[in-house]
């Protein structure tokens, strides 16, 4: 059979005949009737939905007023003072103002070194992007006349080509013809003008015209020349000296290039000083909020605050703070649970002189540091009580709320069974159950949430502990009157 039974019949008849308790028989009845049919007995219980706090347990005795001395965090002269000895404060109230035209010029100067970080980053971003575009292409108009300069020492040492010496010819031969037919004009227009039939000017003409044609002549004639003869020595160490300057040139282009780390260099630069006025522009703001003193709590002035003119110093005391709430908890933290306190959180406390009362609870303040005997911390808990019942040395238990989980699997804890640290519950699957091992997280008043259970699970409650995987059930309804 699937169901294995651990408590023997003797023990069933005796809660049966000597056991008081209803519920106990009912267990009983349902155990005895377990061994007769071979099927169990059981309740069931249906996981709610529940937003549920995680808490952690806290002692300590209630202690005397809140008192807070508000001091100076900047050194200067008190401007301004907005309260005198018994006035009712609230909790971020401007109590004391310090003078700040000096903080005011200092903010100035930030503003204006920030400003010129900035115009100094987008300049070196500028050149940094331009920078590559300049070097390419200088390297690319070296490498052209580099290759320019090499044809021309080729062009040069390899000497005219035959048809550049025909054509050289050829003008010597153009030119001479058109110098002889500028000579025989010429010659004519001087006769003519001994014969009075032309003016001066026209052998003017005439002699320029002849002294073009015979200058063209001698020009062809050396260019022929030039042709016949080849390249001169000269000219040759010429083109030589032309291409080692071009790749002079083209060696400095390519070096140039290297300049464009040095630019991705002065924009690192530019934003690090860009951070640094900035964080001085976040100092000196700060400053300008320092100079406020303000009230971390509510409550009321406790004695004379200093006067304006008074000229302070950094911890200066300005003003005595002392809170509303009569007297506040000061809880005992583990050393190993102090991580998860922080201010702000909620409390629920009970003090044994009211054993009906509720009283809810803020942590304010939390020590840093522990006491040397027990490495415990200690947590300040602002409580509220207007009817001031509350009395220093009380001793009080508190239930911090560390956090809020929201819709939380919760079941009873008497659902859950726990064999060898691990955690399980019984579900029903028609008339069968099923062993289902469960993750535990919070617990609060009784129930305790199941992390990786489906809502929609029929659990067994009563009868869970007597049954095995896969045992058969069956669901046992109260009877009137058992």
């Amino acid at each position: 059979m699937n169901v294995k039974f651990s408590l023997p019949l003797i023990a069933i008849a005796l809660a049966l005949a000597g056991c008081p308790n209803r519920e106990a028989q009912r267990e009983a009845k349902i155990q005895q009737s377990m061994l007769q049919d071979q099927v169990a007995r059981v309740t069931f219980v249906t996981p709610t939905i529940e937003n549920v706090n995680e808490t952690m347990e806290i002692s300590g005795a209630f202690e005397a007023l809140n008192q807070v001395q508000l001091g100076a965090k900047i050194a200067g002269r008190i401007t301004g003072i907005s309260v005198s000895d018994g006035s009712p404060v609230r909790a971020g109230q401007v109590i004391a103002t310090i003078d700040t035209s000096t903080l005011q010029e200092q903010v100035r100067q930030a503003q204006a070194s920030v400003d010129a970080a900035l115009s100094a980053k987008t300049q070196a971003q500028t050149q940094a992007s331009m920078s590559p575009l300049q070097s390419q292409a200088a390297v690319r108009q070296a490498e052209a006349a580099l290759k320019a300069a090499k044809a021309n020492l080729d062009k040069v040492r390899s000497g005219p080509r035959e048809q550049e010496k025909e054509a050289a010819k050829q003008k010597v031969n153009a030119t001479k013809s058109a110098m002889n037919k500028a000579k025989t004009d010429l010659e004519r227009y001087k006769r003519l003008y001994e014969q009075d039939a032309v003016s001066k000017a026209e052998v003017d003409a005439a002699q320029l015209t002849y002294d073009t044609a015979l200058s063209e002549y001698q020009t062809a004639v050396e260019m022929l020349d030039m042709a016949l003869q080849g390249s001169r020595p000269e000219e040759i160490a010429q083109a030589e000296a032309s291409v080692h300057q071009a790749e002079e040139q083209l060696q400095n282009a390519k070096a140039a290039t290297m300049i464009d780390a040095v630019r991705r260099q002065q924009v690192a630069q530019a934003e690090a000083q860009l951070r640094e006025a900035r964080a001085r522009l976040a100092q000196a703001n700060q400053a300008i909020l320092d100079a406020r003193i303000v009230s971390p709590v509510d409550g009321y002035v406790s004695g004379k605050p200093a006067q304006v003119g008074q000229v302070v110093n950094i911890g200066t005391p300005v003003a005595t703070v002392v809170s509303l709430s009569s007297v506040y908890l000061e809880g005992q933290i583990s050393e190993k649970d102090i991580r998860n306190v922080a201010t702000g959180q909620r409390c629920e406390i009970k003090v044994d002189a009211f054993p009906t009362r509720v009283f809810q609870g803020t942590v304010v303040a939390i020590n840093p540091v522990a006491d040397s005997l027990g490495r415990l911390f200690s947590a300040r808990i602002a409580v509220n009580d207007p009817e001031r019942k509350l009395r220093p040395g009380m001793f009080a238990r508190g239930s911090l709320i560390t956090r809020t989980v929201r819709d939380a699997v919760m079941l009873p804890v008497d659902a859950i069974l726990t064999q060898d640290s691990k955690k399980y519950v019984f579900v029903a699957q028609g008339d069968t159950a099923h062993k289902v091992e469960v993750q535990t997280g919070v617990d609060e008043d009784g129930k305790i949430q199941v992390i990786n259970l489906s809502p929609n699970e029929k659990v067994i409650l009563k009868g869970k502990d007597l049954l095995t995987d896969g045992a058969k059930i069956a669901e046992d309804k109260p009877q009137g009157g058992n």
